[in-house]
């Protein structure tokens, strides 16, 4: 019984960490989006005003 304890809690931390890790991954790739939003809305912005175009910026 203790033993099937311990390894239904360790299965569970693993669930957990596993669950945790996608979380991560997720909210990388959310922010990594959100910059990239950001990036393409500042450089509309500036074509919109008459000082740019919309190919890739350099620098």
């Amino acid at each position: 019984m203790i033993g099937e304890d311990i390894t239904r809690l360790k299965e569970n931390e693993e669930k957990l960490r596993r669950q945790v890790e996608e979380l991560e991954r997720f909210k990388r790739a959310t922010i990594q989006r959100e910059l990239r939003m950001k990036e393409l809305k500042d450089r509309l912005k500036k074509v919109e005003s008459g000082g740019g175009s919309l190919d890739k910026e350099k620098g």
